[in-house]
């Protein structure tokens, strides 16, 4: 599980594996967003995806 905390309101905890696609965004290329399988979109900042594409590849 990564934790969300520099684009949302509260600190969110995401599951990786539950990611469908993660897009950079048009406004900012320091933001991505990540839709999620429950349709939910879910932005996070650079370092963030890092930590959420390290753990997509250890699984």
């Amino acid at each position: 599980m990564v934790l969300l905390q520099k684009y949302v309101l509260e600190p969110t905890w995401i599951n990786p594996a539950l990611i469908e696609t993660i897009e950079q965004s048009s406004e900012d290329s320091h933001i991505w967003v990540a839709r999620m399988a429950s349709g939910k979109m879910e932005q996070m900042s650079d370092m963030e995806l890092a930590q959420i594409t390290g753990e997509k590849s250890q699984a």
